[in-house]
């Protein structure tokens, strides 16, 4: 069960990073235009 529990927690931090990073990457592009 932990290992599950470990491998949902990873898996979400890493989708919200890949989100943010994104997000950040066209605030970056707002920001140039």
């Amino acid at each position: 069960m932990y290992d599950f529990y470990w491998i949902l927690i990873t898996n979400i931090a890493s989708v919200n990073a890949t989100l943010i990073i994104k997000y950040s990457n066209t605030n970056r592009k707002c920001l140039n235009h």
